[in-house]
Formats: C-alpha cells, structure tokens, sequence
C-alpha cells in the first residue's frame, strides 16, 4: 500500500486530494480546496507551500509524495511524426529536437516530456504528443513543496488527469459508454475563472483547449464555444465527436443540461470525486477531474505517461560483448607497448598531417565565426516578424465575422503596425475600419466577435452621422458612418481558426444601376 497527494492550482484556487493506493485500487481519502492564494509563481511559492503545510495539518491528511497537474495554459502543446524505424535509445532525443526547434523561446527555458501514441499514421511514421513546460513554473511546484514539508514526485499535463477521470467513471459504471472505445469524445471542465475542453481519439489525449473568460461567463458563449472547438477537431481527424461528459456535481441547472440544449450529440455528467469525504460544493467539484485521473493512473501504473520531473532521456544501449572488448582492449595495450619504439619513428611523418589538420580546424573555426553573423541577421529578421501580424488571416477572419453585406460594407481599411517602442507590448498592430451600415448594432456585433477572439482590444467605436450621397444613400440602406479600431495581438497561424461559411445565391438581386457591390465578400470593400 502506498500514499500520496495530489495537487492542482489554478486561478488562485488551490486543489488537494490525499490518495491511498493498494494493488491497483485506488481509494481517495480526503479532498480539500484552498482559495485565495493568487497565481503559484516562484516568488510567492514559499507563502503558498506554508498555506498548504497549514491546511492539510487541519484536516489531517499526512505527509506524503506530491503528484501535481499543470494546466493547458501554461504547457505547449506540439504533435510529432518520426520514422518507425527509430531506435528506442534515440526517440527521446528525436522528439526533443523537433519540439524546440519550432517553439519560440530557447530549449533551455523549458523542460519537454513527451507520450508516444500506439497507432501510427496511414505513412507508416510514429506519432507523439509532446509537452514543453518553463522551468519556472516547476521551479514554483518545487519551492512550494519544499515550504509544506512535502516531496514533489511528477507534475504532468492536467489533461491527462481529466481523460483519466472519465475513463474511470466508465469504468465504474458512472456513465454510460460511447457505441465505439475508438470514437472521439470530448471532456468538458469548468471552474469559476478556468476551464479546459479535451477530447480523447482512441481512449487517448488528441486535443486540448482552454475556455476563453468569455465562455466561463456566458452560456451563449460557451456553447458557442464548444461547437467551435469541435469543428476544428472534425475539421483535422475527419471524424466528428460523438459524445460529450461534463465533470461536475450532483446538482440543479448543471452544465450538462444547459449545453446538451445546443449540441446534436448525448452530454452527460459525472462528479470524479464521488463518495469522497469533503465539503467542497457541487458545483466546484468537476475542478478535482484532473487530480482523480491522477490518482487512476498512479494506480495503473508507477509511471505517469508525462512527467516533467523525471522527462524521458536517451538511453545508452548496453554492449553485450562489454567483457570480449575489455579483453580485446588489453592485449591492444599490450601491443602499443611493444609497439612502442616503432612508434617513435613514424611521428616525424604524421608532423605534416598534424599542420594539414590544424590549417583545416582554422578554416572550419573562421566559418562558425561567418555563421554565428548570418545567425545575428536572422534574429534580427525574427525580431521584426514578432512585431507585425498575418495581414492576410487577419483579413480573412475579418471577411468571416463581417455582418450581412446588404446592411454592412467597409468603405476603408486601415492597418498598419503599433509605433511604440516597448519590445514586449501584447498588441503589435492597429485596424481601423470606416463602416457604412444601417444602424451601430451590426458594428457592435463586429466589435463583440472580435473581443470573444481574445486576440483584439477594442479601441473605439465613433459615430461619423449619416452618410451624404454615394450608393448606401442611393439604395436608402448603409446610410451610418462608424470608425471602428482595434488593436491586434500577435498570433502563430495555427491560431487563426475562424472559417468563412459562404452562402451562394444569397446576394442575387441586382440593383438598378447594374453595380453588384453587395454580392463583395467583405461588405463591398473598395
């Protein structure tokens, strides 16, 4: 039989589970939460750890091991293919040189682990997902734990815990199962300022998301959000979600309910601590997901299939012949000293091929000097990049969002970079839309898309007065003037998820001049 905590933290909220392991049972003896702690970060971690060393003291849970889950906002998160013919001492090395050559920052800020998944592609390759957490966020874990008396053993992906969770509430019977083990089902967890929505493919993590402030807050929102974020998945694996669980409590009005009123596939809900002794609410209780999926998989298996405290290493492949070549090493040495004499006499003819190696090692020493130049241009180059958008998605996820073109069209469009001199600034660049419509609710429904994108601050929004001739005038419709601005946050493409779902034959009718402005695809732009 074995102890150990787990331990989750999150938007100032502190998550505790104290589990008892035996065989592969796994039985959950307390469940505590800790609130106001604010954000862990190695500078108040020491003041968090003697919080936490308090509270388990008054609710008389022991000391013992700590496994922590970190959550999606504060891991990247990257898919990897590799030949299936690597050999297992290299594929650790492998993984982790695809991962950091294609994250933002330098490999040495991070720690990467990585899980490889048992079916490979139709090409044959190997498939991993691969996790890259900053070292100061586990810095922060360490320095907790140590301020609570306690021994952090793993800190792993949440998500992991939360497809844990479910997986043993099938297995318990909690909740009924989908038609297939190999359809993709999703897992939605909420909490008061967080949430994360992850979906499984084969019973395993395929893909992972955090709610937006947006969707916490507003039922529209979320569910708006949920569709949105199980069409990117259909849209990439080419098969759609069959099932969605929500984990949360026993309770009225649950969230289960209010999405299943817009989704067309079964939602169900299931509280991953049930029977557990605590006086946490109904509706905080689906926030312990990813600590009772870590308690599953503890129970499996010693191993968590993620650990950022013990990442996977290469391994150095043991010689079986080790003893042979010692024996072989030896009666070479024995030969090198009789040898030895001869010796002497060829050194005088490696002396020219020592001068011929020592010009070659000079020629190579003045090209690293070259590269480490060219290599200074390129950060330069970068650095410029960082501070402009993708004018080209930006544009489209403006042309996709745009209200219906036969009230709405943008006369000017403005974008140009942010002129401020802060390197760090969130917002790299500005859009400013001159908007001729029938009235400010389609430019206010512009405004709200893009605030629920989080990727816009909204600047203003200004009232030009009615528009004097010109066609909207002629046609008695777009007769309002507005300027709109926004500042845009820089984004990776992979990030840009909007997609423009047009509707022919919407805009056939013609008008008496001949001119088809409002068949234009963002609003008659000029």
């Amino acid at each position: 039989m074995s102890r150990f905590i787990a331990l989750d933290a999150e938007q100032g909220q502190l998550y505790v589970a104290s589990v008892i392991i035996k065989g592969t049972a796994v039985k959950f003896e307390k469940a505590i939460s800790i609130a106001g702690i604010g954000a862990l970060t190695p500078a108040n971690a020491g003041d968090i750890g003697r919080r936490v060393k308090e509270a388990l003291k008054e609710a008389g849970i022991a000391p013992a091991p700590v496994v922590a889950s970190v959550g999606r906002e504060r891991v990247v998160l990257k898919e990897i293919k590799y030949p299936a013919n690597v050999a297992t001492a290299d594929e650790p090395a492998l993984v982790r040189f695809q991962v950091s050559k294609e994250l933002a920052e330098g490999g040495d800020n991070v720690v990467i682990d990585y899980f490889a998944l048992p079916t490979p592609d139709p090409d044959g390759q190997r498939r991993a997902l691969a996790f890259a957490a900053r070292k100061d966020v586990l810095a922060a874990f360490k320095t907790a734990c140590q301020a609570a008396g306690l021994k952090l053993a793993g800190v792993t992906p949440r998500p992991f815990g939360i497809a844990a969770s479910l997986m043993r509430a099938i297995k318990d019977g909690a909740v009924t199962p989908p038609e297939s083990v190999n359809s993709p089902i999703a897992i939605l967890v909420r909490g008061d300022k967080w949430g994360e929505l992850v979906i499984l493919r084969g019973g395993h993590v395929a893909f992972t998301r955090s709610l937006t402030g947006l969707a916490l807050n507003a039922e529209s929102a979320m569910l708006g959000e949920i569709k949105r974020n199980l069409a990117v998945f259909a849209g990439q694996w080419s098969q759609p979600v069959q099932a969605l669980y929500v984990a949360e409590g026993d309770m009225p009005g649950g969230w289960a309910g209010r999405v299943q009123a817009g989704l067309t596939i079964p939602v169900q809900a299931f509280d991953p601590i049930a029977g557990v002794e605590t006086d946490v609410p109904p509706e905080a209780r689906g926030c312990f997901a990813g600590l009772a999926g870590l308690a599953s998989l503890r129970g499996r298996s010693a191993e968590l299939p993620v650990n950022f405290i013990e990442p996977r290493e290469p391994k150095t492949a043991k010689d079986p012949n080790k003893r042979m070549l010692v024996m072989v090493a030896a009666s070479i040495f024995v030969l090198m000293v009789a040898g030895l004499a001869a010796g002497r006499m060829m050194v005088s003819s490696k002396a020219d091929q020592v001068k011929a190696l020592r010009m070659e090692k000079n020629e190579i020493e003045d090209d690293i000097k070259n590269m480490e130049e060219s290599m200074k241009r390129i950060k330069v180059v970068k650095e410029w990049q960082d501070k402009n958008v993708n004018w080209l998605d930006e544009l489209y996820d403006l042309t996709a969002r745009f209200p219906d073109p036969r009230y709405t069209e943008v006369v000017q469009l403005i974008g140009k970079p942010n002129e401020t001199k802060n390197t760090n600034a969130k917002y790299v660049a500005e859009i400013e839309l001159n908007i001729h419509t029938e009235g400010g609710k389609h430019v206010d429904d512009l405004a709200n898309l893009m605030v629920q994108d989080r990727h816009y601050a909204i600047g203003s929004k200004l009232s030009k007065g009615a528009v004097s001739g010109g066609r909207g005038a002629f046609l008695n419709v777009k007769n309002q003037q507005f300027i709109l601005k926004a500042n845009i946050e820089r984004r990776p493409p992979d990030q840009y998820v909007e997609e423009l779902k047009a509707s022919p034959g919407r805009h056939e009718k013609k008008v008496d001049s001949g001119d088809d402005f409002l068949n234009g695809g963002l609003g008659g732009l000029q």
